[in-house]
């Protein structure tokens, strides 16, 4: 299979493949070093085939029936360069250390600030849903708030009716004793009168019986 005048970059690649930039770009590491290279332009942005993008779809479609990544790059890297297909073949040397262990760095930083973001991004959600916990416990707790304070007036109203009804037992009971110490004092006086009209009676008829001096 021969490669057109038309390649496509990266972003183009992993768009139409539907495969993160980030893994493409892992993926074209790992051929490379197996043998299989894609072509690059003079500032190292690589540029891909129709051949390149076919044995990326042949990598994804091996990936999701359950192969390993690196054998299945090793076999993919053979099949297209110097291992015995019937297909035309891509050789190319592997990369020098300084570029591949550059290339790597980068990847690396890149999956970093992937994981980054989908962290930060997951991060936020979980803030929004603790934010929406919060304002909902703060609207039940103006609620139960509200029903606490109107249970306390309550309360209080109960308290100042027991109040008064211990209050109104007071004045009751503060009369009636007035009104039975002023009925005692009047049976006392009366026992009195009557125990002194008494013994002037008594007197009295004592003074009949006695006979007048002659």
């Amino acid at each position: 299979m021969e490669r057109n005048s038309s390649p496509k970059s990266l972003e183009d690649a992993a768009n139409e493949l539907l495969v993160p930039a980030v893994s493409l770009q892992r993926w074209c590491v790992l051929l490379e070093w197996n043998g299989y290279a894609v072509a690059k332009r003079a500032d190292g942005a690589r540029q891909f085939a129709p051949q390149d993008l076919t044995v990326i779809k042949e990598l994804k479609q091996r990936l999701m029936q359950g192969h390993m990544l690196v054998p299945a790059i090793k076999e993919l890297a053979e099949k297209y360069t110097n291992g015995g297909s019937t297909t035309p073949s891509v050789s190319a040397a592997p990369p020098s250390p300084t570029v591949a262990r550059e290339e790597i760095i980068d990847i690396v930083n890149q999956q970093i600030e992937t994981q980054m973001h989908q962290y930060m991004k997951k991060t936020d959600n979980q803030l929004y849903q603790l934010q929406t916990l919060t304002n909902h416990l703060d609207v039940e707790f103006t609620v139960l708030k509200v029903k606490h304070n109107k249970m306390m007036e309550k309360l209080r109203a109960q308290e100042e009716k027991v109040d008064d009804a211990f209050a109104s037992i007071d004045e009751y009971i503060r009369t009636r004793d007035e009104e039975v110490t002023v009925l005692i004092r009047e049976m006392l006086e009366t026992k009195r009168m009557v125990a002194a009209a008494k013994e002037k009676k008594w007197w009295k008829m004592i003074w009949k019986l006695i006979p007048p001096l002659t």
